[in-house]
């Protein structure tokens, strides 16, 4: 019975955005990157503000500080099915397990689509070098999607800001703090091998859908 409770509860949390509040975010997102961009490609922002893009919210998750029960395949597998392209802007990615969730998120994309060709990761060139473990995670993350015929390229940009995910020209999602959702988990027991049992920290993630004008 409480099994049918908690994803009853599950389900109407992934299923009623705050509106209100969610439109304010994305407000302050979505000026905080013209702003940000506008340093670097102003001719570029001029464009996209003449004939902007248009969204919809499509959900929004509240994710409580301990709370559990939550996978990135529930959180992200809807939008990754057919995906051809993936960014990810992450500008702080400063240790071995932020790399091991950016692995984990890309194996759930392989296999939600074997359409899957290209994955482009945004973050700060100031980090660049002085996290050698991170570095050589990404040579190895970038050798074996190799193998699957996707590509994965690291770009540096010292501008942003916000976390941000991607999915084709489709899903934009605003990730408040990117892929670390879950606490680090040490040792042997449960929670080891399933995100879904582990506990997470307090994280707002909101969708957006593309809407052709």
């Amino acid at each position: 019975m409480r099994t049918h409770e908690t994803s009853q509860h599950q389900m109407e949390q992934y299923s009623k955005p705050d509106v209100r509040h969610a439109l304010s975010i994305l407000r302050s997102a979505l000026w905080g990157r013209v702003l940000e961009r506008f340093q670097t490609r102003p001719n570029t922002v001029r464009q996209e503000l003449v004939a902007p893009a248009k969204y919809k919210l499509e959900r929004l998750i509240n994710i409580k500080e301990g709370e559990r029960g939550h996978d990135y395949r529930l959180i992200f597998g809807p939008y990754l099915k057919g995906a051809q392209e993936i960014i990810l802007r992450e500008p702080y990615l400063e240790n071995v397990n932020q790399c091991q969730n950016l692995r984990d998120f890309l194996e759930l994309a392989w296999s939600q689509s074997r359409k899957l060709k290209r994955v482009t990761l945004v973050t700060k060139n100031e980090l660049r070098g002085k996290y050698p473990g991170v570095r050589s995670s990404l040579i190895r993350l970038a050798q074996d999607l190799n193998k699957k015929g996707v590509r994965l390229e690291t770009r540096y940009d010292n501008y942003i800001h916000d976390r941000l995910l991607k999915i084709d020209s489709q899903w934009e999602i605003g990730l408040s703090r990117g892929l670390d959702i879950f606490y680090t988990h040490h040792g042997r027991g449960l929670g080891n091998s399933q995100q879904a049992l582990r506990a997470c920290r307090e994280t707002r993630i909101t969708v957006l859908q593309s809407v052709k004008a």
